[in-house]
């Protein structure tokens, strides 16, 4: 049961918990660290002419996994654009641009019609419709999962009524058109049919389904919330079956979420799992009681990373599922739940820009002290966690920006405004911004990338 993008990884034990002794995330350092990855991005987007060109993977060019990088690569660029340097700005938009158009161009299309219990999916109940997805990381739902936020960010800014390209497999959709192909895929793949641990959740694979764990349930949920901001339609039946789903994954020993199963766990819980059940409560409607998972997470807040399933602080997958669940439940700027946190935030004349010292701001303090590789370019990047082929740079990198920047879910997943506002920068947290971005402006233009 792989809980990864693909391949075998190798478990590396790790006995020791990361604690920071370093002062608390500044805004300055958080900016430093987000424009250092920016830059590191570019550096190793394929800049060769051919089919991978505009791609991110595991090599410069050509390497696995093609199209959940790119996806989330983009994405953590396309969400920083505010913080883009000005000598830099033209450069990263053509790189969002070559990056959106390697998407469309390794799309695949299918027709559909009816989920596994034997319901009509398509809109309007149409007789079929088009099913759209990416597969080049092999595990269609984890791919897709990462393609459709920015697919969906790109569309907002574009228009998403606008034709989304000439050429490829979708030639002549528009954005909505292209977002409602990618719901129509999760909806036909949904587990539907009533056996255990099943029902209502999703696999490794659409459009077709038939079963469901929890690290791949929640990208059925994160795409199809993203897709609903570009006015695609979700079948009524997916969020109350998912609703189903999510009951039963619940342990009835712990109260917190599984892997697959609610008596025992089998493999579980994890961080990543109690994450990624907070976020697909969220989207499909927040009906369940989120009391269980928060408190898991805050009881194992300081689990290092530990095989390709355990631990948070380092481990790109927990990190970006839990970010994404205790935004979309609780907020940024909660204190009260996790409270059980690494750094040494709240000591004496040691507060983060923000002055607040919580889950997120623990993350942020992790993030900027642990960002210590670099590139040839000499741009500093996070490797990611040894045991996660799947999961390592430039994904990892992409994931942690994204942190660093609080990336916002869209209100069709939080049902409504986020829980709270990303927290408020203190008059000196300003005035290092301001700083940073004067000082990345003036440096000199990226060195040229080599492939």
């Amino acid at each position: 049961m792989k809980r990864i993008l693909g391949g075998a990884l190798s478990v590396v034990l790790m006995s020791a918990v990361w604690t920071s002794n370093a002062s608390a995330a500044t805004e300055a350092q958080k900016l430093t660290a987000i424009l250092n990855g920016l830059a590191h991005l570019d550096k190793v987007q394929c800049a060769t002419a051919g089919a991978n060109f505009g791609s991110w993977a595991t090599a410069v060019c050509g390497g696995g996994y093609s199209d959940a990088f790119t996806g989330m690569a983009v994405f953590a660029m396309q969400t920083q654009k505010a913080k883009w340097p000005a000598a830099q700005a033209a450069t990263y938009a053509l790189d969002v641009t070559n990056g959106i158009n390697y998407l469309l161009s390794v799309a695949s299309k299918s027709t559909v019609s009816k989920n596994s219990n034997n319901v009509n999916i398509c809109p309007g109940g149409a007789a079929s419709c088009t099913a759209i997805y990416w597969s080049a990381c092999t595990y269609s739902t984890y791919c897709t999962g990462f393609v459709a936020p920015e697919i969906d960010t790109y569309a907002l800014q574009q228009g998403i009524g606008t034709v989304a390209t000439a050429t490829g497999p979708l030639a002549g959709l528009t954005w909505t058109q292209i977002a409602q192909g990618i719901t129509n895929a999760y909806a036909a793949a949904q587990a539907t049919v009533v056996n255990g641990h099943s029902n209502g959740g999703w696999r490794y694979y659409i459009p077709s389904g038939g079963d469901a764990d929890m690290s791949t349930a929640q990208w059925g949920a994160i795409a199809s919330g993203y897709n609903e901001s570009v006015g695609a339609v979700t079948p009524a039946n997916v969020k109350p079956a998912l609703s189903t789903y999510l009951a039963y994954d619940i342990d009835t020993a712990t109260n917190a979420a599984c892997y697959e199963g609610s008596a025992g766990c089998g493999i579980g819980p994890s961080n990543s799992e109690n994450g990624a059940w907070l976020v697909s409560n969220a989207w499909a409607g927040g009906n369940l009681s989120t009391a269980g998972p928060i408190a898991f997470l805050n009881t194992n807040w300081k689990v290092a990373p530990n095989g390709e399933w355990y631990g948070n602080m380092g481990h790109t997958y927990a990190m970006w599922s839990t970010y994404k669940g205790l935004e979309a439940s609780i907020g940024l700027n909660d204190t009260t739940h996790i409270t059980n946190l690494n750094s040494a935030c709240g000591a004496p004349n040691n507060l983060p820009g923000s002055g607040i010292c919580n889950w997120w701001e623990d993350y942020n303090d992790y993030l900027v002290n642990s960002q210590t590789s670099t590139d040839a370019a000499t741009n500093k990047f996070w490797p990611g966690y040894n045991a996660e082929s799947g999961w390592q740079d430039p994904m990892s990198t992409a994931v942690d920006i994204s942190i660093l920047g609080a990336v916002a879910l869209p209100n069709t997943i939080t049902q409504g405004p986020p829980p709270v506002s990303v927290p408020a920068v203190s008059k000196w947290g300003l005035v290092g911004l301001g700083i940073m971005l004067l000082t990345f402006a003036a440096m000199k233009l990226r060195a040229p990338r080599t492939v």
